[in-house]
């Protein structure tokens, strides 16, 4: 699925998300190598190959088929990343969710909903996919807030998905406790 819409950067609870450029990969290198990041899929530590791998990015986020994110707060120090990624027909995947340890309170949690009103509001998609490593307890309290639907699992992740109304109904609940 191809989208129409433009975005570049987005400003809404006190964050800011940002498009990922090349000059980005240190920090991206440095917050996915970080030990305390167990949870997610390896990354490389050299940063040129970083470099490579938002170039061949940015070659899909100009076809619309893939918007990277650095986030930011407000007074522009970036915290961590999201992604919006595989889309297909009505579905899209949420991912590469991942902050530093000290980020200021709820800076995640803010972008993960920025994240998905683009998704559902601006690109007009449907359902979003996720997925969440099972020894990953603290986000898997997170996603459950949602009451998502557990699609699939491997011995290693759940597979979710969550549909647009869940998701406004547990967001509002959300918004109000930050």
């Amino acid at each position: 699925m191809l989208i129409d819409k433009e975005i570049t950067k987005i400003c809404k609870y006190n964050i800011t998300m940002q498009l990922v450029e090349e000059q980005d990969a240190q920090f991206i290198v440095d917050l996915r190598t970080d030990e305390r990041n167990r949870h997610i899929s390896k990354t490389d530590p050299d940063t040129s190959k970083q470099v490579e791998w938002i170039k061949r990015y940015k070659i899909r986020e100009e076809t619309k088929i893939e918007y990277y994110f650095i986030v930011k707060d407000s007074n522009g120090i970036p915290w961590g990343t999201t992604r919006l990624y595989n889309f297909e027909e009505n579905k899209f995947e949420v991912g590469s969710w991942v902050f530093l340890i000290n980020a200021p309170n709820h800076i995640a949690i803010k972008s993960d909903i920025l994240a998905r009103e683009i998704a559902f509001e601006t690109l007009g998609f449907d359902i979003c996919k996720f997925e969440v490593r099972k020894d990953n307890k603290k986000v898997l309290r997170y996603h459950h807030g949602y009451k998502p639907n557990v699609v699939a699992e491997d011995d290693l992740n759940f597979y979710f998905e969550l549909d647009k109304l869940s998701f406004y109904k547990h967001r509002d609940k959300l918004l109000k406790l930050l």
